[in-house]
């Protein structure tokens, strides 16, 4: 009868990490020393000594793959870690935006490790602009924009040394047109005062631009 040998010691994943962009295929193989009887379990739930993987998202099909061997003398696992390529999914939109209002610009990505994110200003830098927020994440606020905001802003998506940027979407300002009417009286009004009252009603446009 052969000797019980516990794979504690000798179990080995190859490749030990790979990285591979979204829609790819991934084949991570498990060894395990020891036995007889092993058996292999992945920590996703497949249990088989050969994980396969199709990755659909990469954040969360990305990471560390654990595959422990087991016998009845014991147990010895190994991990593998799967990075993924950053892939930009919502690009930030163009915008025309009213004077004095509020931007908001989103870029969202997928990517293991987690996407970092980083805003270009194309032509100029964020520098003294105080009206600006979330230059390090996927949402790029411009409060109460003036037409010095107009432009061209970029999101630049970093994961595991890998960077790609967005499209270019470009802020542009309008000017926003005020209407006010006016009424004018022809005199002073006063509780005991019987004699006719004539008005005079007025309608002005204004348009702002303002720079």
């Amino acid at each position: 009868i052969p000797a019980l040998v516990s794979p504690s010691t000798g179990v080995t994943v190859t490749p030990s990490s790979i990285t591979v962009g979204v829609n790819a295929t991934v084949s991570l193989n498990c060894s395990g020393q020891g036995g007889p009887g092993n058996t292999y379990s992945w920590s996703n739930g497949q249990i088989t000594p050969t994980l396969q993987l199709t990755v659909r998202n990469g954040t969360s099909d990305g990471g560390t793959y654990t595959c422990v061997v087991t016998n009845a003398a014991g147990n010895g696992s190994a991990s593998a870690t799967v990075y993924v390529t950053p892939i930009i999914t919502t690009q930030p939109s163009d915008i025309l935006a009213v004077v004095n209002g509020n931007v908001t610009l989103v870029c969202e990505a997928e990517a293991f490790p987690p996407p970092q994110y980083m805003w270009d200003y194309i032509g100029g830098s964020f520098a003294g602009r105080s009206n600006v927020m979330g230059i390090n994440s996927n949402i790029l606020e411009l409060n109460g924009v003036m037409f010095g905001d107009e432009g061209g802003y970029r999101c630049n998506v970093t994961s595991n040394g890998t960077m790609i940027s967005s499209r270019t979407a470009t802020v542009t300002c309008k000017s926003l047109i005020v209407y006010v009417s006016e009424v004018i009286l022809s005199r002073n009004l006063n509780a005991n005062d019987k004699t006719p009252l004539s008005m005079l009603c007025c309608h002005f446009s204004y348009s702002f631009n303002v720079k």
